[in-house]
């Protein structure tokens, strides 16, 4: 500052009555509360130069008055800035002169200011003054101006000032208000992190499992209502049974003791409907119900086949009844078979017969043993006969099966609405858990009903209980596959283990007939399931089958897995079946019996298997039922899901964090600006 501007300032003071304008180191926020201010007609508020740190009055009040004077009452803004003859405190300054703020017309400020003596036209010294440090303090805004003012008004009312005189309190004051007040952004950002972070969490520790579970049980249970349920009830889609019938080509060399020549015939093809009647719950989420079943000729799937063809089979109604009399004993047995020879003659009883598709499957054709017997009920005791010679008037393997209600017997199946763990499973057939057709642990009823499995297949075995085989069949894991819709799923088929011989699985010793009689690799002794006649079960073509079987007869060709085997296709998430394939072949062991016992018709036959038939019952998943499943199965197989919820978690837990950063942050400014104000008024009121 040069010496001219020294002499300047000094002038001004004079004038203003500040002896030592050096001393005062106040800020013009202090300076405003205070209301430090000399008064020529007051010397008792006349600045005391002894002190540099803050205006006091002369005289020596206590303490206690001192704060009474802190807050002043101030003229209002208005009267300030339009005052021309009182004195006045500039407040971007903080210098106590007197300003004349002319106001035009139109109300804005004129450039006329007046000084102490009230000239007008020409500027005084503290006015020349004002204009310098008013250049000086340009940078000031308009804020802190407006919240000096604010704080002049309150200080008027007797209020004590909020905020001190200083633009950098009054934004800080400003900042905390501002903090306070949560936008509806804020708030609404708030509950997307929560809600997205517990939502996320919970669904990844088994939420999502658990609700996606209870929708599928919801559907997969039976109960009415369901989705299962409107398919179990119902087959939606008729199954296609396919029959090949074994014509034998030389009757007559092969009763005299030839090895018979066979030649496939086939298919005849059915469709095979399924439908529950007599379905009644019970309360311990099982239900009752049997199974009604009939088959309708398919002429196109059975291209230029008919069922009226004619083919020549073994007629297994006296081979039936000279095995049955073969079990009473040594004695008896033999008398039995001389009877039974003498009636064979009596009624032209004949080891071969010529019949019609239709009659050999389902419609029967006669047989003059059984008009015998039908017309002499006595005799079934005396000979010994089985069950299905003396229940039926004509012969026939599906002989009123079709459209019968109660052949296939009564089944208690569990519903799954307790667990899907059970879904499926056969409580018992029959009202029994055991059956008497073979011995323990092979009588056991366990396994699906055959139609639904339990979700959830492993690689292991899945299994079902056979009412055609009186048995449980266990098929096991085979392969991956993949069905024409893209489905995937796991492949069961029934292997070599399946009618192993006792020799090979120990396991399968309880399906013979007795210890001395079971019957060679691949073949399931049938007859106590089959009422009684020499009937064996085995795989189309004796798969899986000793060599032997194969040997003992012309024309059937060696087996083929694809074409022979049985498969289930299963997407085991679902226990869904995609395809089936399940192929059973009928045969039936003639042996001769010879000497005085001896019967006429089979006296010199070979001892052999004989196959009969053989069929397929076959079901693949529609096109609508695969629509369906389709997005289910993605849902379950996916990981998108997954990568969802993680997504959903880590985003919630990001937002959080990042509304918790700056929480903190806006807080931590807001105590430093609260300290600084706090700061401030505890110098400035003491």
């Amino acid at each position: 500052m040069s010496v001219h501007d020294k002499k300047t300032l000094l002038k001004a003071d004079n004038e203003i009555g500040i002896t030592n304008p050096s001393n005062i180191s106040h800020t013009p926020s202090e300076v405003l509360h205070k209301k430090i201010a000399t008064d020529s007609s007051d010397p008792a508020k006349k600045y005391n130069p002894t002190t540099s740190s803050s205006f006091s009055p002369t005289s020596s009040e206590s303490d206690s008055k001192r704060n009474d004077e802190i807050v002043p009452s101030f003229p209002e803004p208005k009267e300030y800035y339009s005052s021309k003859k009182d004195p006045g405190l500039d407040i971007k300054t903080g210098i106590y002169v007197q300003l004349a703020v002319m106001k035009d017309s139109n109300g804005k400020e004129s450039d006329k200011k007046e000084d102490l003596g009230g000239n007008t036209d020409s500027p005084s010294t503290a006015t020349t003054i004002f204009h310098s440090l008013e250049q000086n303090l340009s940078q000031s805004s308009t804020t802190s101006v407006n919240s000096d003012l604010e704080n002049t008004k309150q200080a008027n009312d007797g209020v004590r000032p909020k905020t001190l005189s200083n633009g950098t309190d009054s934004n800080a004051f400003s900042t905390i208000k501002k903090s306070r007040k949560m936008s509806c952004c804020f708030i609404a950002t708030v509950i997307f992190g929560f809600v997205s972070l517990i939502v996320g969490t919970v669904m990844l520790a088994g939420g999502y499992d658990a609700l996606f579970n209870s929708i599928l049980k919801s559907q997969l249970s039976i109960y009415p209502g369901s989705r299962a349920y409107d398919i179990w009830r119902l087959t939606p889609v008729p199954l296609s049974c396919a029959f090949f019938l074994y014509n034998l080509t030389n009757p007559d060399e092969f009763k005299k003791g030839s090895k018979p020549m066979l030649a496939e015939v086939g298919p005849y093809v059915y469709r095979e409907y399924h439908e529950k009647v007599g379905i009644e719950f019970h309360g311990n989420n099982t239900v009752r119900f049997f199974q009604k079943r009939w088959w309708v000729w398919d002429q196109e799937a059975s291209g230029s086949h008919r069922q009226e063809d004619l083919v020549i089979i073994l007629n297994t109604v006296p081979v039936s009844a000279a095995y049955s009399a073969s079990q009473y004993g040594d004695i008896l047995s033999n008398i039995a078979l001389m009877g039974m020879n003498v009636m064979f003659r009596k009624v032209g009883e004949e080891l071969t017969l010529e019949a019609t598709v239709k009659d050999v499957l389902f419609d029967g054709y006669e047989d003059p043993l059984l008009d015998f017997v039908q017309e002499h009920p006595n005799l079934t005791d005396i000979l010994n006969l089985p069950p299905g010679l003396t229940d039926y008037d004509k012969m026939a393997w599906f002989y009123k099966r079709n459209e019968s209600e109660s052949y296939d017997g009564e089944f208690n199946m569990f519903t799954g609405e307790d667990t899907l763990d059970n879904l499926g499973n056969l409580d018992w057939w029959n009202r029994t858990h055991d059956t008497e057709f073979f011995d323990p642990p092979c009588n056991s009823i366990f396994g699906s009903a055959g139609e639904i499995w339990p979700p959830n297949q492993q690689k292991t075995a899945i299994s079902f209980y056979c009412t055609d085989l009186c048995m449980t069949l266990t098929l096991q894991y085979k392969e991956p596959v993949t069905d024409q819709f893209g489905l995937e799923g796991y492949r069961y088929w029934a292997d070599n283990r399946t009618f192993a011989s006792p020799d090979e699985v120990p396991e399968n010793l309880c399906y013979c007939f007795t210890n001395e009689t079971c019957p060679v690799a691949g073949l399931l002794d049938a007859q106590t399931c089959r009422m009684g006649s020499p009937a064996l079960i085995s795989f189309p073509h004796f798969l899986h089958g000793d060599p032997k079987l194969l040997e003992d007869v012309e024309g059937v060709t060696p087996p083929e897995e694809e074409n022979h085997q049985m498969i289930i296709d299963m997407i085991p998430e679902l226990g869904v079946p995609l395809s089936v394939r399940a192929r059973i072949q009928i045969n039936m062991a003639v042996v001769p019996y010879k000497g005085i016992a001896g019967l006429d018709i089979l006296r010199r036959v070979k001892e052999v298997v004989l196959p009969l038939l053989w069929f397929e019952v076959s079901a693949d998943l529609t096109q609508e039922l695969a629509d369906e499943i389709k997005p289910v199965v993605f849902l379950i197989r996916s990981p998108t899901m997954t990568i969802i919820w993680v997504l959903m978690m880590v985003a919630g837990a990001a937002v959080l964090i990042t509304l918790l950063v700056v929480v903190a942050l806006q807080r931590q400014k807001q105590q430093r600006a609260v300290a600084r104000v706090r700061t401030r008024e505890y110098h400035t009121f003491n």
